[in-house]
């Protein structure tokens, strides 16, 4: 019953959530529209910040789980904004309150993630030094973040998955003039 009734709770949450922002959302509101009374929801959650932070913990967990492997750069961009596209009024409620630093917190933990696990498979098989790989994932940990925080300011008005592509083409553009550079330079 308790893991029904903590569901329960969040599956509320995110309901209020699609309808108002955040800030109008009180711990009343949650166990009216769940069926509950107030003593259950603090048995589960100190506040509406805990509830929030355990809400975006379990959806990061879930797509932690559902991608294993991650195998291009485009695919760790989409990845990261799966839950943002398929949820955009909740995210922008979260996203324009004061709690906003839960909500990033965990993008970085999933940006953090899939380039992790896209990293290992694509530099497997190099002779990059861990410090090198390292800096590479904090490279595209940031750039992934950033893509995304650029479009959550724009209030989401802008098409990420485009933009996404776009951006692969380029950066692959980029990578093929880099490598012609140093084989040209590589043979004077």
């Amino acid at each position: 019953m308790s893991a029904y009734t903590k569901n329960s709770i969040k599956s509320s949450f995110f309901a209020l959530l699609e309808e108002r922002p955040l800030h109008k959302i009180t711990v009343k509101d949650i166990v009216e529209r769940c069926g509950l009374n107030r003593n259950s929801f603090y048995y589960y959650f100190s506040d509406i910040p805990q509830l929030l932070e355990s809400a975006v913990i379990d959806e990061i967990d879930g797509m932690i789980c559902k991608y294993p492997t991650v195998e291009s750069f485009d695919e760790c961009l989409r990845i990261a904004i799966e839950f943002c596209l398929i949820n955009k009024k909740i995210v922008l409620s979260v996203y324009n309150s004061v709690n906003r630093d839960i909500f990033e917190r965990h993008l970085w933990r999933i940006c953090r993630y899939v380039t992790s696990v896209y990293l290992k498979t694509v530099l497997a098989e190099t002779n990059y030094s861990q410090d090198d790989k390292n800096t590479l994932a904090k490279f595209y940990e940031c750039q992934i973040f950033g893509q995304i925080a650029c479009w959550l300011d724009s209030g989401m008005t802008e098409d990420i998955i485009q933009d996404t592509a776009r951006l692969c083409s380029l950066r692959k553009d980029i990578v093929d003039i880099a490598l012609a550079d140093i084989s040209v330079s590589g043979k004077n």
